[in-house]
């Protein structure tokens, strides 16, 4: 169940009608909205392409970066919550294969260029 104030978010997602345009535009550029025609008089659609639906886990991450630092509450304008169950959607923590979880001392960035092709 949708209710104006949440945005759902699924396979088939769209983007908010309250996104401004914008920033709609250059999401269809990088690839990650579908810019769809409208029937006549109506608006357009812009549903998720697979590489915006790849990169769900991203927003998620940041969105929750996002309300965790913003200082409060009152600044917050969109969260996201579980269309199903209704609980607001947190970015899960990075674990390795055998669960534990992974902190940024951990993790060694090296530039795959250099990686030999065994």
């Amino acid at each position: 169940m949708t209710t104006p104030e949440h945005a759902v978010i699924r396979r088939d997602a769209y983007l908010h009608r309250a996104q401004p345009r914008l920033p709609r535009l250059s999401l269809v550029g990088g690839g990650l909205l579908e810019r769809r025609s409208g029937a006549p008089a109506k608006r357009h659609t812009y549903p998720l392409t697979e590489k915006g639906r790849a990169f769900f886990p991203v927003y998620v991450a940041l969105k929750s970066w996002a309300y965790d630092w913003s200082g409060s509450t009152e600044g917050v304008v969109m969260q996201l919550f579980d269309a199903r169950s209704g609980p607001q959607i947190r970015s899960a923590p990075l674990v390795r294969e055998d669960g534990s979880e992974i902190v940024c001392d951990a993790v060694v960035v090296r530039d795959r260029r250099l990686q030999s092709s065994s």
